[in-house]
């Protein structure tokens, strides 16, 4: 059997079904000499004094820094339930549904750089989450499911739950294997994790980093020794074989060293064409277009790259929908592309040089019947260089940095340690109130501010801009009634800002989960919480997309996660009626709801001669009840219609300690 790990393994089967399995296994390890070990029987139940598979793989996903498990169990999932009892240090976080799971896991990873698991039930189960776990592949997140499947003896038996879980896998998975052997689930595990790390990364635009373990049921239940010895019966140690845990010999490392020294060597090289080519080229005609690990900045990436572009007077691009931006005012604040094709491609038209940094190439979201174009960026090859990151050798930052340098060289600037810096970011002016109102003055009913205006999607960025702590994350997914929040938050204190990456909507409550418990993790570990209520996510959320996850809200309320959940209610796709403007469909037309529409939920049906453009866009007749909602989940909520009642909302939020919902009728 070819097996995926650095070994290969030759296997030899008998049994009988009178008679307990028995399964002879001969290791073949490379440079190494081969063992046999006997395995004991798939349907036996272990004993007191063994651990069982599903506690070897928790302890394994436990050694390599685990720390979360958002579950959604089934039948096949039990033996690792109680795993998760029997071996301390996971956090298990329960969804309702598991797009609330893939999309907490997809929240984790992006705030805490590092991998969570999910725990879903059979291919269905896999199949609920597949929309998030879609946008976790686009945003490059490391993700581990732990998928159960049917006992191996029981495959194949067309019972009502089987189904072919690697082809569903396989559509948003780097990596996906059955651990189908007898005493290989530890390797498997640890082979899966291997598939989330960043070295291990494809190019931008390649097959991410979400990684799928398969676990038949009776994997999950066959025995294992105690520990003392990791080689004896039922057991295999890969402490030999596994890369990970193998002791590097001084050969490895002076391999690794030379491999540092050429990778760094020929990189230079490459950075020195790349910047004569960026000094050379007409000011303002060059233009950085930057994602992934170059959005961040506490290895200095994102500082870096702003520093190129603020001494070459270049354009900083970061992608419309990106993983995660780390923004401030004290840290250089790139320009959003514009999401609609022709004006994206409209914008990048200016340029004559782009370098891209960990980042494809931008795509059009879709194709329109004006026809185009796919690929935004029509340069010449020779006018593009991408500076993509992996392998594991330099890091993002290790490249941005040394950019700067071989920049600055050229230009004939100062190098760090010699007292002048290459470059500041310009001051930005902290965001203000819109319509005058006294920060001061601001009570939680609003009744001491300014005079009552009707509340806008401009005024609600401004005030969640105005208003937001220092440290907070944002996570959003506000489609249309966000778009102001970019340039209104441009001056706020440091924050993290996440987006849809994948297109796939119902991300926001499900991402804000994980974000929150990424939060209580790094809080944990710090020893610090920021403000004495520990740090809080802001999910500015589109309504329509909302209600493809409420169940999130449940979670943020069993988990009491300082969750803030604005809900856009503009009662309407309003995105679609935008897009049927674009593609002059002859049809549209407003799609009804806003405030004005805040009435009884049943107070108008649609007629029937109503379009079918309206009856599919508005989301009226009846408006979902956001308060009556997240109350029935556990969750506080309060309505809105005025910039001062929003303000004094979301003012009280701030001091409230576990989640809260405003909902916010634009």
């Amino acid at each position: 059997v070819t097996s995926p790990h650095t070994h290969t393994r030759r296997h030899a089967y008998s049994y009988s079904r009178a008679v307990p399995l028995r399964v002879h296994h001969e290791y073949e390890v490379s440079g190494g000499t081969p063992r046999t070990v006997r395995m004991s029987s798939s349907r036996a139940v272990p004993t007191n004094t063994q651990r069982t598979g599903s506690q070897v793989l928790l302890e394994t996903l436990r050694e390599k820094g685990v720390e979360v498990c958002f579950a959604n169990p089934g039948t096949t999932e039990m033996w690792l339930v109680a795993a998760l009892d029997a071996i301390p240090g996971i956090r298990p976080v329960l969804g309702l549904h598991e797009t609330v799971c893939a999309g907490a896991a997809d929240g984790y990873a992006r705030v805490a750089r590092k991998p969570a698991c999910t725990l879903l039930h059979l291919g269905v189960g896999l199949a609920n989450a597949l929309a998030n776990l879609h946008n976790a592949r686009r945003a490059n997140s490391p993700v581990l499911n732990i998928v159960g499947d049917m006992s191996t003896w029981h495959r194949g038996a067309d019972s009502a739950l089987e189904t072919d879980i690697e082809a569903i896998a396989k559509t948003v998975s780097a990596h996906v294997h059955t651990s189908v052997l007898p005493g290989a689930i530890r390797g498997d595990t640890i082979e899966a994790l291997k598939a989330t790390d960043r070295s291990q990364k494809t190019p931008p635009g390649g097959k991410g980093r979400v990684s799928t373990l398969i676990v038949p049921h009776d994997r999950s239940w066959e025995g294992f020794g105690t520990g003392a010895d990791e080689r004896g019966e039922g057991t295999i140690s890969f402490a030999d074989t596994s890369d990970d845990e193998a002791d590097e010999s001084e050969t490895g490392k002076a391999t690794s060293e030379k491999t540092l020294r050429e990778t760094t060597q020929t990189t230079n090289a490459f950075l020195a064409l790349c910047a004569e080519a960026l000094v050379e080229t007409q000011k303002g005609k060059v233009a950085l277009y930057v994602g992934g690990e170059a959005l961040l900045a506490a290895d200095g990436a994102l500082q870096a790259l702003g520093a190129v572009a603020g001494i070459l007077g270049a354009e900083l691009l970061c992608e419309n929908a990106f993983a995660r931006v780390d923004r401030g005012n004290d840290l250089p604040h790139p320009k959003r592309l514009a999401y609609f094709p022709k004006d994206a491609a409209r914008e990048l038209a200016r340029f004559d040089l782009v370098v891209c940094v960990d980042v494809k190439r931008p795509i059009a979201m879709f194709g329109y019947n004006d026809s185009g174009p796919s690929h935004l960026l029509r340069l010449e090859e020779s006018k593009i260089w991408d500076l993509d990151v992996g392998g594991g050798v330099l890091s993002v930052a290790d490249v941005a940095k040394s950019l700067l340098d071989a920049v600055a060289k050229k230009l004939g600037r100062s190098v760090p340690g010699t007292g002048t810096a290459y470059w500041t970011v310009p001051p930005r002016a902290p965001p203000a109130l819109p319509f005058g109102m006294d920060l001061d003055n601001l009570t939680d009913d609003g009744v001491k501010t300014s005079p009552p205006q009707k509340l806008t999607p401009n005024s609600m960025c401004e005030i969640i801009a105005a208003l937001q702590p220092a440290n907070c994350v944002v996570v959003d997914e506000s489609l249309t009634s966000g778009t102001n929040y970019w340039n209104a938050s441009a001056g706020c204190l440091r924050f993290q800002h996440l987006t849809l990456t994948g297109g796939a909507i119902g991300f926001g409550p499900c991402a804000s989960v994980g974000a929150a418990v990424a939060l209580e993790c790094l809080e944990r570990e710090t020893g610090d919480d920021g403000n004495g209520n520990g740090r809080y996510v802001i999910n500015i959320q589109a309504d329509g997309c909302a209600a493809y996850a409420p169940q999130a809200l449940w979670t943020q309320a069993k988990e009491n996660l300082n969750v803030i959940t604005i809900v856009c209610a503009n009662r309407k796709y309003q995105i679609l009626e935008l897009e049927s403007l674009m593609q002059k469909t002859g049809t549209g037309g407003p799609g009804g709801g806003g405030a004005a529409s805040a009435g009884r939920p049943h107070s108008n049906r649609p007629s029937p001669h109503e379009k079918a453009s309206v009856r599919l866009t508005s989301l009226t007749n009846p408006h979902v009840e956001w308060v009556a909602v997240a109350n029935g989940f556990g969750v506080f909520a309060s309505q809105c219609s005025t910039p001062t009642q929003f303000a004094g909302a979301f003012k009280q939020a701030l001091r409230r300690k576990g989640p809260t919902l405003i909902e916010a009728l634009l």
